[in-house]
């Protein structure tokens, strides 16, 4: 049985197509890992690679990167402006870091009162 291991990849195509469907922006390009542009319209049959920014212009000339995630599609779609977005892109870092640092000291935590219990 085969299946796809590139859900990643495929997620965040997916999402900047979306983007650029539903945007209010301008769509300019979008940019992968390594730092090179993606043709999006012409994804060939080569694999996917992971795409980290979608660019956006508005009518004053002035660009946008947004990652291709649900928050940047509701800053595409003007829900929400581009401070808003910043802000909140930082608190989910945030966020992720705090649960992050509390799992590994839960960890770290139980492993020591285990090895005192084995002692």
């Amino acid at each position: 049985m085969c299946f796809s291991t590139n859900v990643i990849e495929t997620q965040a195509y997916e999402t900047a197509l979306k983007i650029r469907e539903e945007s209010i922006f301008k769509f300019v390009r979008t940019e992968c890992t390594n730092g090179k542009i993606f043709d999006i319209d012409n994804p060939g049959h080569a694999e996917l690679p992971v795409i980290t920014k979608v660019i956006l212009q508005d009518k004053s000339g002035n660009l946008f990167a947004v990652e291709p995630n649900q928050l940047g599609l509701k800053f595409a779609k003007g829900e929400i402006n581009f401070k808003e977005y910043k802000k909140t892109q930082k608190s989910d870092m945030a966020k992720g870091l705090g649960i992050l640092c509390a799992v590994t000291g839960i960890f770290f935590s139980i492993s020591v009162a285990f090895v005192q219990w084995m002692i």
